[in-house]
């Protein structure tokens, strides 16, 4: 403690003036403290007098829990009877919480000053246990001031506001998870108590974030639910404020009311709101020392001075002579010509020893540390330093300002800045000077700061889920994926269980996650996720539970054929097509909900009641991660209710389809922080970016570029065309759609899309329901035993055709069989069926575009069949280009999570991929018409079919 306070104990008046004043914990800790270093019985007397006056202070209330006897006194003698846990504080604390909640300000400030008074006795044996103690100290001297405050307001003019906004304040404290997660329950309660249900909204979502028990959670959700169902607050005069709900005062976060004054402790700079008479609390509550308004208090304030070979520390007084000052000299390494560094630990440690030895000097001049009201630093500049934020270690030593190492960086980057913009931005010139480059230097050189910069990607497909861990040059570091198996119930049916598919997304996440520890990474290396997901795929849960209400219904799905004949009748002037860029077809999400709501009881239900909640797969997953009911746009604009133009839903396609708004997600950009994921082994880090797989694929192709193209061959294929920041609307079939827009200020990109409903699931079909083959890689080696396809033509439309024909009765035919037929050229017409379909799309978007495509940017599972890549090109006629980093979906979902967090800075400093393979060719245009007539046959013949 101060050595003013050892003088005034020796004094035996200054303890007595803080028991009077009702500082228990003030009194007792200084005593306890000067009972080690003195002889204990001239302070005897006053040890016995703070405990019998704190002991009437202990709360008599029958739901307070009682402390057991700290000290136990006979004769002369005292004794410690137990030590108290830090378990039986906290429920101690929990007890002064609900106090608070229940309005008893008097007897929380009794619990909050017993718990101080126990602190002193508290045994621990942990280093966080003890990090703890120190938290319940901070805790409880903030609620014993703000509540003080509080119980002198509302004795002379109750407010519920006044009550909603203290619970504000001290939920915005900077707690431990358990105490945060107490102080956020209480302030639920109240507000809700109160009827404010916006605020009571707000504190649920944040209790939901920390991943609290089952039974506060389902309090917090139905909170919620009463919240949507009451938008307005009972309380006119009172607008929550979730960022900042009072003005802080930074040096003690005292609560001051916005429109008051302040009056000052001049001890420790505690400010105070004018409306409560200083008097009514004496001594000041934050420094336990001063009297409020004390004018008379000696003050000083430090400097760090760390500079580029010692770190000095200085104290000044309130005229600005130095009252004492300490250096530290140090030597920098200079390990090749050019470089200079040092390690950051020593350059701390010279700052530590600097302040401690002139710590020592000032108080051997008579004063105290109290005295020192706040410190200031001042430091030698570009010096660069790169740590982990798990560890708290340095991952390399410190680059001094005037290091020379980066000289290649810069001859670099300042080709790359041809325009010289990055100047025009910072008013620097691009030099080795300065820490940016230090920065790109370690990035790119020191292995320790690579693996601490990482990014990963939900890869969410139609019959596996995936997670992949990205570096910053795009490569991937580690992935697992999990596969499993969809329902066919019926005919043309597909489905599976919302909660399996999301089972598969976390299965993948573990075990991606424990394969990257064991590299020797570390979770805190990952800066976000993002997300790329199976689109139109429909999800029906319950807000209130949070449950699925029945199986979603894959994308390829045809039950609702008649649903999509009875609402084309009924859109006679083609309106909805218009808004939305989509065909009514069996397709998109709209008709599966109306499908749900006429068909699924557990829907119909859950609609009544306003609990209904419709999403795609992506708002499903962040739903549960997070707790937030949020798409993109790449998404959305898949569900047919979307307009193309504002990016919202379109009130005139929900009416139409008969979908209530309530329902649906919050629509955002596709780089953003959408929320933390709140459980699991990325517990805390942040989903920044959401792309539907197919415009994921067209990100992480980087088809930034109006007239760009890529083609994606997974379960079923997708051609993607860039026609810029204006929608085309096709002539020849094509859907419009939102290619991507990387962030809620960026304008979005749009595109032109084909869709072919059965690319790779055929080859799936070969394996699991014919059985010609084990393993889908066998269909290449299958393929490749015959030279062509023998006039054999397989239409791969299990669920009918989609673009450019757009026939839901189609259904899929071999054609061409003859006894020359093999189960060879049965493989080859499969493979074929999927490069004729893209030729299909592509002279469809060359005839919409006005320009002929000269290139094909491909990805997918099918390319890495250089035989079904061969066949691609000779069917086009142009080159089909395969990258080297073939997984371009979840490196998409990866690019655009890394740009919300400021991993990249912008697109351009992505780097583009290194092409390994391009295929030309090989066949003349006579064979080709020739190939492409037998297939056109083969499409008519399949028309009818239902």
């Amino acid at each position: 403690l101060p050595n003013p306070l050892l003088v005034a104990a020796r004094s035996s008046k200054y303890p007595v003036d803080l028991v009077a004043a009702g500082h228990f914990d003030a009194a007792m800790s200084m005593l306890h403290s000067h009972i080690a270093v003195s002889n204990f019985a001239p302070l005897k007397p006053i040890f016995l007098q703070i405990y019998s006056a704190s002991r009437s202070f202990l709360p008599a209330s029958p739901g307070a829990p009682h402390l057991s006897p700290l000290i136990s006194s006979s004769s002369d003698k005292f004794t410690f009877v137990r030590p108290f846990s830090l378990h039986s504080l906290l429920a101690l604390l929990q007890s002064a919480y609900k106090a608070t909640t229940a309005g008893k300000f008097a007897d929380a400030i009794v619990i909050f000053r017993n718990i101080l008074l126990s602190i002193p006795f508290l045994v621990v044996s942990k280093k966080s246990q003890l990090e703890e103690a120190h938290q319940l100290i901070s805790i409880c001297r903030e609620y014993i001031l703000g509540l003080s405050i509080e119980k002198h307001r509302r004795d002379s003019a109750p407010s519920s506001t006044r009550l909603l906004e203290l619970a504000a304040y001290f939920t915005h404290c900077s707690l431990q998870p358990v105490h945060e997660q107490l102080a956020l329950q209480s302030a639920m309660s109240i507000a809700y108590k109160l009827k404010c249900y916006k605020s009571a909204a707000s504190f649920a979502n944040r209790l939901l974030n920390l991943g609290p028990s089952s039974r506060i959670a389902t309090q917090a959700n139905q909170i919620l639910v009463i919240s949507d169902r009451n938008p307005n607050d009972a309380l006119d005069d009172f607008a929550y404020d979730p960022y900042n709900p009072f003005d802080i005062c930074a040096s003690s976060y005292v609560p001051i009311y916005k429109g008051h004054s302040k009056l000052v402790c001049h001890y420790c700079a505690a400010s105070y709101s004018t409306d409560l008479d200083p008097k009514s609390l004496g001594t000041c509550t934050v420094c336990l020392i001063s009297k409020i308004g004390d004018p008379n208090s000696t003050l000083a304030s430090g400097s760090i001075d760390q500079g580029t070979s010692s770190s000095r520390f200085l104290i000044f007084d309130h005229k600005g002579n130095v009252v004492i000052s300490h250096q530290i000299e140090y030597s920098n390494a200079y390990p090749h010509p050019g470089w200079v560094q040092n390690d950051p630990k020593e350059i701390l440690l010279s700052v530590l020893n600097s302040v401690e030895s002139c710590i020592e000097k000032f108080v051997k001049m008579g004063h105290s540390v109290s005295d020192i009201v706040a410190v200031g630093i001042t430091n030698q500049r570009e010096t660069t330093v790169a740590w982990d934020s798990e560890t708290g270690e340095c991952l390399t030593d410190a680059i001094i300002w005037s290091d020379t190492r980066t000289r290649d960086v810069v001859q670099r980057l300042t080709k790359k800045d041809v325009n010289t913009e990055i100047p025009k931005i910072c008013g620097l010139p691009l030099a080795t000077y300065f820490s940016a480059v230090k920065m790109v230097w370690m990035l790119e050189n020191v292995d320790a700061v690579k693996k601490a910069n990482q990014k990963g990607s939900i890869d969410q497909g139609t019959s596996s889920s995936r997670f992949l861990i990205f570096d910053h040059k795009g490569n991937v570091v580690i992935s697992h994926q999990i596969e499993y198996s969809n329902a066919y119930p019926h005919p043309g049916w597909v489905q599976n269980d919302p909660k399996e598919i999301l089972l598969s997304v976390l299965n993948s996440v573990e075990s991606c996650i424990e394969k990257f520890v064991k590299m020797g990474h570390s979770v805190s290396d990952i800066v976000a996720v993002g997300i790329t997901n199976q689109r139109e795929t429909t999800v029906a849960w319950d807000s209130e539970t949070g449950e699925c209400l029945t199986d979603a219904i894959i994308w390829s799905d045809t039950r609702t054929r008649d649903v999509v004949q009875r609402l084309t009748k009924k859109d006679v002037n083609t309106e909805i097509p218009k808004i939305c860029g989509l065909p009514l077809a069996t397709y998109f999400s709209a008709v599966k909900m109306v499908w749900m709501l006429e068909n699924v009881d557990a829907v119909k239900k859950a609609n009544q009641k306003g609990t209904l909640r419709f999403g795609t797969i992506d708002s499903w997953i962040i739903y549960k991660l997070t707790g937030k009911h949020i798409t993109d746009v790449t998404n959305a604009s898949r569900t047919m209710l979307m307009d193309l133009k504002t990016l919202q839903w379109s009130d005139k396609s929900c009416e139409f389809f008969g979908i209530n708004k309530s329902c649906l997600a919050e629509i955002k950009s596709s780089s953003e922080v959408y929320g933390q994921i709140t459980y699991g082994a990325l517990k805390g880090v942040s989903i920044a970016g959401d792309l539907g797989d197919q415009q994921a694929a067209t990100v992480g192709q980087l088809c930034f570029s109006p007239g760009e193209a890529k083609n994606t061959y997974g379960t079923g294929c997708f051609m993607l065309f860039n026609t810029g920041e204006t929608p085309i609307f096709s002539k020849n079939g094509l859907l419009t759609t939102v290619a991507y827009q990387l962030g809620p200020n960026e304008k979005p990109v749009y595109a032109l899309e084909g869709s072919i409903a059965v690319a790779g699931s055929a080859i799936q079909w070969l394996r699991d329901k014919v059985g010609l083959i084990s393993s889908s890689s066998q269909v290449n080696n299958l393929a490749a035993t015959v030279k062509d396809n023998g006039g054999v033509y397989f239409v791969t439309a299990f669920s009918g055709l989609f673009a450019p024909y757009w026939r839901d009765d189609a259904r899929g035919i071999i054609t061409g069989l003859t006894q020359y037929a093999t189960s060879g050229h049965i493989a080859r017409a499969t493979l074929e069926s999927v490069c004729y379909q893209t030729k299909d799309i592509l002279d469809a978007m060359n005839a919409d575009s006005g320009t002929d495509l000269k290139k094909l940017r491909v990805d997918g599972g099918l390319t890495n069949s250089d035989l079904a890549m061969q066949i691609q090109a000779d069917i086009l006629g142009i080159e089909v280009i395969r990258p080297e980093m073939r997984e371009t979906t979840a490196f998409g979902a990866a690019i655009a999570a890394g740009l919300a967090v400021g991993f990249w800075k912008n697109k351009t400093e992505i780097m583009g991929q290194n092409v390994t393979t391009v295929f030309k060719s090989k066949i003349g245009s006579d064979k080709r018409e020739k190939m492409l007539v037998g297939w056109k046959h083969a499409v008519q013949k399949s028309f009818g079919s239902v």
